[in-house]
């Protein structure tokens, strides 16, 4: 049996070109050992290896495949644990797992998608506490589908079969991702937006209701294309007079993703109007 404590050393380097600052920093083996395709995702905060905030994707050989530099990153120095018995908060999971991996937690919320911590030897399980707090994030009329929650031992990692889960190491190491690749700054929004409030349980409130407008959203687009196909450019304008607000590509990119996996539709429908401009040229 592999030891969850062994580690490989990977190279990094800061990706802002005025930096370009380089660190060695150890990723627990066993999260490769279970990775048959893709990329692990890895945070790394501010003065690991220079001041500033990045994610760095390490392929399943322990090679860099890419960078992601974070322009607004949550100042982990002020967050501290709210150390209420039988509780866990936003604050919590923050200064555990980080800010990049509790953003992805919301991704995975949003999508309707299962979230698996895993968790040392010693380590008790937080899988109740961590589920009623996602959950109290869903509007009442989406619990339907709650949020799934479940926590394995790393020991037990390379032992199992997951795919459509999102997966957290101890120390926040994004295992494995169920999606593609996308922006999580919207996901980050709610989490400040969530923290300016100073009462932990407040949050959830806010959180809540942030999450019910997103939906509203994903809804109005899931039925913009349930039975036909519509130009994005014809979609940004209608849903700008419905909601009277502009429909940000980054904002359009979340929602497609809510509308597939959560909603179940093809978001293949919406259309790029220059690019059936070009196969009419072509043919």
């Amino acid at each position: 049996m592999q030891d969850s404590q062994e580690s490989i050393e990977v190279l990094v380097e800061c990706p802002n070109p005025n930096c370009n600052k380089t660190k060695h920093i150890s990723v627990p083996k066993y999260l490769f050992g279970n990775k048959k395709m893709g990329t692990l995702k890895v945070q790394v905060h501010a003065g690991i290896c220079c001041e500033h905030e990045f994610i760095a994707f390490v392929s399943n050989d322990g090679k860099i495949r890419g960078y992601e530099s974070i322009d607004m990153a949550i100042d982990l120095s002020k967050i501290k644990k709210a150390a209420i018995e039988g509780k866990i908060f936003i604050r919590d999971l923050i200064s555990t797992y980080g800010d990049y991996a509790l953003s992805s937690c919301l991704h995975a919320i949003l999508c309707n998608f299962p979230i698996i911590f895993l968790r040392t030897e010693s380590e008790k399980s937080k899988t109740a506490m961590i589920s009623h707090l996602f959950n109290q994030f869903l509007p009442e009329i989406y619990r339907k589908n709650l949020v799934q929650v479940s926590t394995i031992k790393e020991e037990d990692y390379l032992k199992t079969q997951i795919s459509e889960a999102l997966v957290i190491s101890p120390t926040g190491v994004l295992a494995n991702s169920p999606w593609e690749h996308i922006s999580l700054n919207i996901e980050k929004d709610l989490i400040n937006n969530a923290l300016s409030i100073l009462d932990d349980s407040s949050q959830e409130i806010i959180m809540q209701q942030e999450i019910e407008k997103i939906f509203k959203h994903a809804e109005f687009i899931a039925k913009k294309i349930e039975n036909k196909d519509i130009y994005e450019e014809d979609l940004i304008k209608k849903f700008k007079k419905e909601f009277k607000k502009p429909l940000r590509e980054e904002y359009l990119n979340m929602l497609k993703d809510i509308v597939k996996y959560r909603f179940k539709k093809d978001v293949n429908r919406i259309k790029i109007r220059s690019f059936d401009t070009l196969k009419e040229g072509l043919w």
